[in-house]
């Protein structure tokens, strides 16, 4: 994480859907998973994506 800056990419997430994730408590690979899915999703600009159990 050397060069992190906005000009070499980012994942724009809805702050409503930030703000909901405050509400709860989740564990570290929890959050992993719904890091994962925002990537590639909204780090894709998808809708939805077929996502496996193996990813």
């Amino acid at each position: 994480m050397a060069d992190v800056q906005l000009e070499n990419g980012y994942t724009r997430v809805a702050n409503e859907i930030l703000e909901a994730i405050q509400m709860y408590t989740f564990t570290t690979n929890q959050l992993k998973i719904i890091m994962a899915v925002w990537r590639n999703t909204y780090g894709y600009t998808r809708k939805k994506h077929d996502i496996s159990l193996g990813f």
